[in-house]
């Protein structure tokens, strides 16, 4: 018998042993391979189908959107999806005050109703003004912590983290944001940020669409009530029936509630209420005399005058209660000052160009308060 030789024995079994852990560690990664292989498809499918279903709510988006005529059901439509999309606790579309200074909650979900209207952020500091002045998308991971911008309030006390804005931009200005926020922390993909821009930039047209077609409406309402009013002076026999016949046809349209003719008097050079609407409590006899009321203005100096908040004005006198900006529109015959037409409203800068063009128009028959 050969000697035993320990050592080549010992070499033998570590070969093999080396062997069989060699084939259990390729098996272990052929199997993890097959674990990520299955994944990734598992993952291809989950983006390809998550791809299908946001394809197909942007379509139903779209089709809604062409199919409603009101922005503010527009706005519903559009944070209702991006609600549903995104899984968002919460949504705010934000347009801008008049000032032009801050972003002002319209519409949204998961806000409290009495936040609408109401809750605002600065246009200057916020990111939500961020995304408004510069019409680049951003989000942030984490709202509460973030030192690029300071965290709303709003967004403080509904526990939110991350959140996603991005620009509505019309084809001359950007009209306001369309933001998803979430209480889990996350992050976000480049997906998530295109797709909400494609929500925003859809929603952009279609209330350009909605803004057009509001302004077609008021137009053909304008001509309807000048058609009535014209009407309606042509049978007018005294100056009474005729300053009634203009503040009543005023008055069929939307946003002149407040209306009143006061023609001046002669012999004193008062301006005498003649007709009104819109008074809460009007007087027997209201007049006001020289250096009393805003509408003097107009009738010296025979060109309309409009007061976008008449609270600083020292010589405003409160005829309608709570209104704040006031139009007044001279009533003349060559140099003849016959009177004023004043429209009021309760909201400040109320009133605009094509207003004042209505009111000019109705002006136009001013040779009628010769009678």
């Amino acid at each position: 018998l050969k000697p035993f030789k320990a050592n080549a024995v010992l070499a033998v079994l570590s070969r093999a042993l080396e062997a069989r852990h060699l084939r259990l560690e390729n098996a272990r990664m052929a199997q993890a391979e097959r674990r990520n292989a299955a994944e990734l498809a598992r993952l291809h499918e989950q983006v390809k189908t998550q791809h299908i279903e946001e394809q197909a709510a942007l379509l139903a988006l779209s089709q809604a959107l062409l199919d409603e005529t009101e922005s503010a059901a527009m706005i519903e439509q559009v944070v209702t999806i991006v609600e549903r999309i995104f899984g968002a606790d919460l949504v705010s579309f934000m347009s801008p005050d008049k000032s032009g200074q801050q972003l002002i909650l319209r519409a949204g979900r998961g806000w409290e109703a009495e936040r609408y209207g109401v809750y605002a952020v600065d246009i200057a500091i916020s990111r939500e003004g961020f995304a408004f002045r510069t019409g680049e998308a951003i989000w942030l991971e984490d709202v509460q912590t973030s030192t690029r911008f300071p965290c709303p309030h709003g967004l403080r006390e509904h526990g939110i983290h991350t959140s996603l804005t991005a620009p509505v931009k019309g084809k001359s200005a950007i009209l306001g944001t369309l933001c998803a926020h979430f209480r889990r922390q996350r992050v976000l993909s480049d997906d998530d940020v295109r797709l909400l821009s494609l929500i925003a930039n859809d929603t952009a047209q279609a209330l350009a669409r909605a803004r057009l077609f509001e302004a077609n409406r008021q137009r053909a309402e304008h001509q309807a009530a000048l058609y009535q009013a014209g009407r309606a002076l042509a049978h007018a026999r005294t100056r009474a029936q005729l300053a009634q016949a203009v503040v009543q046809a005023g008055q069929a349209l939307p946003g002149y509630r407040h209306l009143a003719v006061l023609l001046v008097e002669s012999g004193t050079g008062d301006r005498v209420l003649l007709a009104q609407v819109g008074w809460d409590n009007p007087p027997k006899e209201f007049r006001l005399r020289s250096g009393e009321g805003l509408s003097e203005k107009a009738v010296l100096t025979g060109e309309l005058q409009y007061w976008p908040d008449v609270t600083g004005e020292p010589n405003y006198v409160r005829a309608a209660s709570a209104c704040l900006s006031e139009v007044d529109v001279p009533i003349r015959i060559g140099e003849s000052k016959l009177g004023v037409l004043i429209a009021e409203a309760k909201t400040v800068d109320a009133f605009g160009p094509d207003d004042f063009d209505l009111l000019q128009a109705w002006g136009h028959n001013s040779h009628r308060f010769s009678i």
